[in-house]
């Protein structure tokens, strides 16, 4: 059975490598903008060509991916399957060597195997600017570690414009920021919540908001109960949260509340307070421990920490309203501690 089905795969190349040599067509999806006579050639679609032509000037005069998508697609352009366009399908058609006459099949490439589409000055000035667009986002890191060394209002501009390129590519998807001071390098341009609810109301995209990894915020000395509040004033941008623990120093992912118990509680209190509602993720890695037992104790540690606010919450909010720390320390001593 191997070898009949050996010598069955055998045949099917060599009769694929024969199509290839005559630059005949040998299955797949079929670009836009071609069809394929009955001797299996290809040939200009004069219904779809002159739309993947206009592509190409358009992308080729500044106009985004998500314009053309939604430019084919109001045009009634569709895909081999009838479904609309999307992000792939426009970047997939911007970067096709067919489309300037090149056939491929496995390692044969024939030059002016098929009608050309695009001319091949504009298909190669199209590739440059693909390029040019892949490096930005590599090449404009959002975190340094010199002074001196970094354009710190340039370097802003860039990070807001890859955000809200993605951000209106996908309207339907969130884009939340997660902030960090540092790590792997010294400085980061999203270091803490009042940076990134600047980066991300610049956007001004709709879809894009902020995670708190609460670590992050000890990490940059930060209130994290208070950094949900400047979420909330800003605007509803609180998209998602991260919980862990540390000592303040770095990063250390360790389980949630085995450091800041009387913060997890206060935390709690104004992410009830202020109605958010989504997600609470626990972002560790044990390093030492048993990953699921971690876990599951950070889990139960949250659980916890709801129990009290849940059960106690009209006294929290009379305690924060009293202003007395003698009062509150009492209260989380027996709260935690009975």
């Amino acid at each position: 059975m191997i070898l009949i089905r050996k010598d069955l795969s055998e045949k099917v190349i060599r009769g694929r490598t024969e199509n290839a040599l005559k630059c005949k067509f040998n299955g797949g999806t079929l670009p836009i903008g071609y069809i394929i006579d009955e001797e299996q050639h290809f040939q200009i679609d004069p219904l779809t060509a002159p739309f993947v032509l206009d592509v190409f000037k358009k992308y080729d005069k500044g106009a985004t991916m998500k314009e053309l998508r939604d430019w084919l697609n109001e045009n009634g352009i569709r895909n081999k399957l009838g479904k609309p366009l999307n992000f792939n399908s426009i970047q997939h058609m911007l970067s096709n060597r067919r489309y300037i006459g090149e056939y491929k099949y496995r390692d044969i490439t024939v030059p002016d195997g098929i009608p050309a589409i695009v001319p091949e000055d504009l298909f190669d000035r199209v590739q440059e600017k693909l390029a040019q667009n892949r490096k930005a986002p590599a090449r404009h890191k959002a975190e340094y570690d010199y002074l001196l060394t970094t354009d710190y209002d340039q370097k802003r501009e860039w990070l807001k414009e890859g955000t809200a390129r993605l951000a209106k590519e996908f309207p339907t998807l969130k884009f939340a920021l997660e902030y960090k001071p540092k790590e792997p390098r010294n400085f980061s341009f999203h270091a803490r919540m009042s940076d990134t609810i600047l980066a991300a109301k610049e956007t001004e995209c709709p879809n894009v908001g902020v995670t708190i990894d609460t670590g992050h915020g000890f990490v940059a000395g930060e209130n994290v109960a208070e950094a949900v509040v400047l979420a909330k004033r800003a605007g509803d941008l609180l998209f998602h949260m991260h919980f862990n623990d540390n000592h303040g120093a770095w990063d250390d992912d360790m389980i949630v509340g085995s450091v800041h118990s009387t913060v997890y509680v206060d935390l709690i209190y104004w992410l009830k307070k202020t109605g958010y509602a989504g997600w609470l993720s626990m972002d560790q890695y044990p390093y030492r421990e048993n990953a699921v037992d971690a876990i599951a104790e950070s889990i139960e540690w949250v659980r916890r920490f709801e129990a009290i606010v849940d059960d106690h919450f009209d006294e929290i909010d009379r305690l924060v309203k009293l202003n007395d720390a003698v009062a509150t320390s009492r209260f989380m001593r027996k709260a935690l501690f009975g």
